[in-house]
Order: C-alpha cells, then sequence, then structure tokens
C-alpha cells in the first residue's frame, strides 16, 4: 500500500523518509527545470532512432529503407520484456535516494555510452553487416532507455499530488522539450556540412555532443529532484520459504501487467498517445523527404536547412501553445482542451497538401502554426491525464504502481514508433521512391507521398477524437477520488 502525502511519516520504517522531511507540497520552478531536462535523454535517442537512422542509413548510405525500418521493430521485442521488467524493479526499490532517481542516473549515463558506441561501424562494409551491427546497437541502447526513461517516466506521476499542479509539471516538462525541440529540425543540416566531409561523420560529431547532453542532465535530475509518494515497507515474511520469496513478487509482477492493461481509462490514454506517435514517425518523415526531394530536387544541404527552419518555426509556436494548453485545461476539463488541440493538428496536417509547392517552397512555413501549436499542447494535456489514471488504479488496487504505468506504456508508445519506422519504409518502396536518384523520382511518387502525409493524420486524429467520448475522469470526479484515497490512507494509518 502507498498513500500521496507531502510530509514524510519518520516511523514508516522507510529509507526515504529521513531524506523527505523538508520536501515542498509542490516543485519549486528549479526542481522542475532539472526534472524537464532529463527528458532529453529519451528525446535525444527518439530522435535518433526515428529519424536520424532512417536518413543518415537511407539517403546518406542508401540502405533500404525496408531494412531500417526493420531495425527498429528489434527494439519492440526487447522492450517487450525489458519495459515491464523495469517498471516491476523501480517500484520495489527502496534506497536512501528514492525509487527512481538512481535509475535515472544509470540509466541516462548508459544510454550516452551507446549512443556514440553505435555509430562507429566502418562505412565500407556491406549494408547487411551495417545493419547487423546497428541491430546490437540498438538491443544495447534499448535495454540503457528502458533503465532511464521507465523511471523518469514514473518520477513525472510523483512530482505533484494535485490535479492542477500535474498539468504545471507538464508545462514545465514541455518548455524543456521544446527548448531542444529548437534544435532537432537541425541535426541533420549539422551532420550534412562541408567540415565533416559526410553525413555519417558528422552524425558521429553530434553523438558525442547527444551523450554529453545526457550525462548532465541525467545527473542535475538525480541530484535536485524529489519523489512526493509516501510508502509503506515492502512486506516481508521470514517464516514462508524460499520458493515463496521467489514466486510472490513474480506473481505479483504479472498480476501487475494484467491490471494495468485491462485498465479502461490507461487504455485510453494510452491509445491516443500511440496513434500520435505513429502518426509523427509515419508522416513526418515523409515531411523531410517531401522537401528534400521534391522542394529541393534532392539537395539534402539545402533542403534539410530548409526543413530545419520549418522545424525551428513550429517549436516557435509550440511554446506558444504550452500557456494555451494550460490555459484551456484550467477553463475547460482536459479532455475538452484535447479536442480542441487535436482539431488544430489535423487543420494544419490538411494544408500541407496546398502549401507544398515547388515553385514557391516557402509556403511551407504557413503550415507550421496550427500543426504545431496542436501537437505541442496535445502532448502537456495527456501527460496529466495519466496522473488522474493513476489515481484510479491506487483506490481499485490499493497500491501505486507508477512505474509499472509508465512501463507498460512506456512499450506501447515504442511499439508504435518502431511500428512506424517499419510502415515508412513500407510506404517508400510502395511509392517507388528511390533516394539513388535524387530528385528524379519516378512519376506519381510524390504525389502519393503529398497525399499520405497531408490526410493520413487527419484519419488518425479522428480517432483520438473517437477515444475522448464521454471521457469520465472530470476534475470533479479526480477530486472525489483523491478525497477517498486520503481516508482510506488516514485510517490504514491509524491502525
Amino acid at each position: 500500500m502507498s498513500t500521496l502525502k507531502t510530509e514524510a511519516d519518520p516511523a514508516a520504517g522507510n529509507p526515504q523518509s529521513s531524506s523527505k522531511r523538508n520536501i515542498s507540497k509542490e516543485p519549486k520552478p528549479g526542481e522542475l527545470v532539472a526534472f524537464g531536462s532529463a527528458q532529453s535523454v529519451f528525446d535525444l535517442q527518439n530522435v535518433t532512432m526515428n529519424t536520424l537512422l532512417l536518413q543518415i542509413l537511407n539517403m546518406v548510405l542508401h540502405i533500404n529503407p525496408v531494412l531500417v525500418g526493420g531495425l527498429l521493430t528489434v527494439r519492440s521485442f526487447v522492450d517487450a520484456i525489458t519495459d515491464p521488467l523495469m517498471g516491476h524493479v523501480t517500484d520495489s526499490t527502496r534506497t536512501r535516494w528514492g525509487r527512481r532517481r538512481p535509475y535515472i542516473l544509470v540509466g541516462g549515463i548508459l544510454t550516452a555510452v551507446v549512443m556514440v558506441a553505435m555509430w562507429q561501424f566502418d562505412r565500407n562494409w556491406d549494408h547487411q553487416t551495417i545493419a547487423n551491427y546497428m541491430g546490437v546497437a540498438i538491443v544495447m541502447l534499448a535495454i540503457a532507455t528502458t533503465v532511464q526513461n521507465v523511471s523518469y517516466g514514473a518520477l513525472t506521476f510523483e512530482m505533484s499530488p494535485s490535479y492542477h499542479g500535474r498539468t504545471r509539471v507538464q508545462v514545465y516538462r514541455a518548455y524543456c522539450q521544446k527548448v531542444l525541440g529548437l534544435a532537432n529540425p537541425w541535426w541533420m543540416p549539422i551532420a550534412m556540412l562541408p567540415l565533416f566531409g559526410d553525413g555519417l561523420t558528422g552524425m558521429r560529431s553530434l553523438s558525442f555532443l547527444f551523450a554529453t547532453i545526457m550525462v548532465l542532465v541525467s545527473v542535475a535530475c538525480f541530484k535536485f529532484c524529489h519523489e512526493r509518494t509516501e510508502l509503506l515497507p515492502l512486506e516481508r515474511s521470514d517464516d514462508r520459504g524460499f520458493v515463496a520469496d521467489v514466486l510472490s513478487p513474480i506473481g505479483k509482477f504479472f498480476v501487475g501487467i494484467w491490471s494495468t492493461i485491462t485498465n479502461i481509462h490507461f487504455a485510453k490514454v494510452t491509445m491516443i498517445y500511440m496513434t500520435l506517435l505513429f502518426l509523427l514517425g509515419v508522416f513526418q518523415a515523409y515531411g523531410s523527404y517531401l522537401t528534400i526531394y521534391y522542394l529541393f530536387d534532392g539537395d539534402l544541404l539545402k533542403g534539410s536547412a530548409f526543413h530545419g527552419g520549418a522545424g525551428t518555426l513550429g517549436a516557435v509556436f509550440g511554446f506558444l501553445a504550452i500557456p494555451f494548453a494550460s490555459m484551456l485545461s484550467r477553463r475547460y476539463e482536459k479532455h475538452i482542451a484535447l479536442k480542441i488541440c487535436i482539431t488544430c493538428m489535423a487543420f494544419g496536417s490538411a494544408s500541407n497538401y496546398w502549401f507544398y509547392q515547388p515553385d514557391y517552397p516557402w509556403l511551407l512555413y504557413l503550415a507550421q502554426p496550427f500543426y504545431s501549436i496542436g501537437i505541442a499542447a496535445l502532448f502537456v494535456l495527456l501527460g496529466s491525464l495519466f496522473n488522474d489514471v493513476i489515481d484510479v488504479d491506487d483506490l481499485k488496487n490499493g497500491v501505486r504502481r507508477e512505474g509499472l504505468f509508465s512501463a507498460t506504456s512506456g512499450f506501447f508508445m515504442k511499439l508504435a514508433g518502431s511500428a512506424a519506422g517499419l510502415c515508412t519504409g513500407l510506404v517508400l518502396n510502395y511509392t517507388r521512391f528511390d533516394a539513388a536518384l535524387g530528385g528524379d523520382q519516378p512519376e506519381g511518387t510524390y504525389q502519393k507521398l503529398l497525399f499520405l502525409y497531408s490526410f493520413g493524420p487527419v484519419a488518425l486524429l479522428l480517432i483520438c477524437i473517437a477515444l475522448l467520448w464521454r471521457y469520465p475522469l472530470t476534475e470533479k470526479r479526480i477530486s472525489e477520488i483523491q478525497t477517498q484515497l486520503h481516508e482510506r490512507n488516514e485510517r490504514a494509518g491509524s491502525v
């Protein structure tokens, strides 16, 4: 059993108690900045896997995009095992530094090391050998990222106990993400700069920069962030025998996974997350291909730089979206605010069909405001919804399982990202796109890509709106649940 309190109970016998006596009820700005910055460990890994991997291996080395997409599915198989296991491990951990922070530190450092190592292959190897090397590296990266990201996701749920405080945590996290988001569109143009000689050498240099950032933000999160979930000691029994001691946690592990994935509220929020990540993974990749090959006739440096400018403009509008999302959340219910943001995103996506014009490439920039505002606000609000789901689960099952929820949702999100990578390669082959041909692609290729890029996301966003139909976890309902949790925990504490 656990309680969600703001002050420690030294009598609980909890190794974390003594370190929590001076923790404020709500996180202060400095702590929130340290917390939000640690998101960059996953984001840098994510932009590497879902964007740069395809661009470097396909555009620069001309490896078949289906083979590249297949590499991403390897990560899903690894995550299927490691994500829920790591969630169980971090939920069951008790240390003087908390349940989450030690893993955030170790996982961040391991991710940094693998990030550098994965790009050290010889470009003269044949394509299959390169793919084999990258497959091993991706497995190692998946494990390292799981250690960091599952624990970080669980910490997200423990930063604030209040309904609107949770949105505030997501707002700071989103601001930190958008700072990195200003740079994300420029990694490919930077890698293609003449000073590096070629894109692969440029990517190797960038990997050292990524690794440095990962280590710094992991240390900052470990040092300055705090968990605000107060825990009772783990149940132990000295007279039940060795076999029971081993099997009991395993049984609880699988029961926990089942109750997590069968939670209808969790399923809805996760489905929305998966849909968004899938459409971003598939259709966003087409945006860079259309810009480089359709608008700029296959000029990698010029096309990627122009696309980077559009991405930076989108990140600026993303900054504006964060207070917009916070305002909508306070003024309306979170699920209503989500519907508004989804509509903005759909409008911006559809407008791409008319704004991609080779004679007027600057029109591309006009599509950014609505789409960028919608997507930035969406992730702020969705993260806050997850906290509410955990309260519902706690009331039903009598235990807080932030780690398991983080792991399970993280697995499904990575599954969506991996599926997106595979689908991207399949669709590129379907349209008969060939990177070796430069801008001179077969007839109909660009028209198919542009149609899918513009209207594919709209269809998926309609699914997200349907999932929010009659969403029951309103502010009033969450307030009632938290009151019941408080009363239950007070009764437990008085026994």
